[in-house]
């Protein structure tokens, strides 16, 4: 058994506190993004050692510490000039205040990693809200890129996102819920990794809608989905998997003893893409067209039913 992981995947989108930035669609302002960031610096030596900003975004330590030696007897000297790299558009400019100790005799600059970690492009602000997103479930990466520009006024290229998931291969990504339906949806994507490909395997439950599993493998054989699919399930009720029409799923299916149920979506997509060439066509006419959506509304209309005597009557008619 696989150890769990559970940071990614162990809410649901209800569970999520909203700010009002969320909803903020202009441009940030990145000197109030800097004011909003600082916060008390992370040590073991003083917890009174703060990050203050000043203006024209000259930083500085409230009761600095030495790192090196742990002496309080410092003394102020004068600001380094850094740019940081906020995004593609361009660079900004601040001023770091650098201090002599007194003790030990070593100079050291003030530090801002709690704003943007070092020799990075983008501040600490796009991670944190790129694991935002990550918690509410399953996001693409040209969906996340969307929203980060949507949110930030701003957004990565999709290998930077990428690298900032820090996908682990060995290890599937579980639900922390203890109990599902027993209905899933099993699907993957393919993604590419240091430039090598591999495929997202994904488990959803179907009635609780929310996701169940995940896990990266290097090759999309039935031994790896095989394997997935009852480790994500163990101990859990197994009635019923829905997948897209690859024929290789049935033989799994078949394998774990389990209803096997194609996706209607994509029973729709596959034919609609037949019917699309055909209405294309210059050898039909306007009436063999119509006539041909007619029939394609009438198969829809076969599924679109819970009722099981009604879509066996819509058949039959048709």
């Amino acid at each position: 058994m696989t150890s769990e992981i559970t940071p990614t995947l162990n809410c649901c989108i209800d569970s999520i506190q909203l700010k009002l930035s969320d909803f903020f669609t202009g441009k940030h302002d990145f000197e109030t993004i800097l004011k909003n960031r600082l916060k008390p610096a992370k040590t073991h030596r003083n917890i009174n050692q703060k990050l203050y900003l000043h203006e024209n975004n000259h930083f500085e330590h409230l009761n600095p510490i030495c790192p090196h030696c742990d002496s309080k007897i410092v003394i102020k000297q004068e600001y380094r000039h850094r740019k940081l790299l906020i995004d593609d558009n361009g660079s900004l400019s601040v001023y770091l205040r650098r201090y002599l100790c007194k003790n030990c005799g070593i100079k050291f600059t003030t530090n801002i990693k709690s704003l943007i970690k070092p020799y990075k492009r983008y501040i600490n602000l796009f991670k944190e809200k790129l694991r935002s997103f990550i918690e509410t479930g399953y996001r693409s990466l040209r969906k996340t890129q969307k929203d980060l520009q949507n949110f930030l006024g701003n957004s990565p290229s999709h290998q930077t996102i990428r690298n900032w998931l820090t996908i682990n291969t060995k290890n599937m990504i579980k639900n922390t819920e203890r109990f599902y339906s027993g209905y899933y949806t099993y699907d993957e994507q393919f993604l590419r990794i240091n430039g090598q490909r591999m495929y997202r395997l994904t488990l959803y439950d179907q009635i609780l809608s929310i996701p169940v599993a995940e896990q990266i493998v290097h090759k999309r054989t039935p031994t790896a989905i095989t394997q997935f699919i009852q480790e994500s399930t163990s101990k859990q009720p197994l009635i019923s998997i829905t997948t897209d029409h690859m024929k290789l799923y049935k033989n799994i299916m078949d394998y774990i003893g389990v209803k096997h149920q194609l996706c209607i979506f994509h029973l729709f997509k596959m034919i609609g893409d037949k019917v699309y060439k055909k209405l294309r066509s210059k050898k039909l006419t306007e009436h063999e067209k119509i006539s041909l959506c007619l029939y394609f509304t009438d198969i829809k209309n076969i599924f679109r039913t819970y009722n099981l005597k009604t879509s066996n009557q819509r058949l039959n008619n048709y």
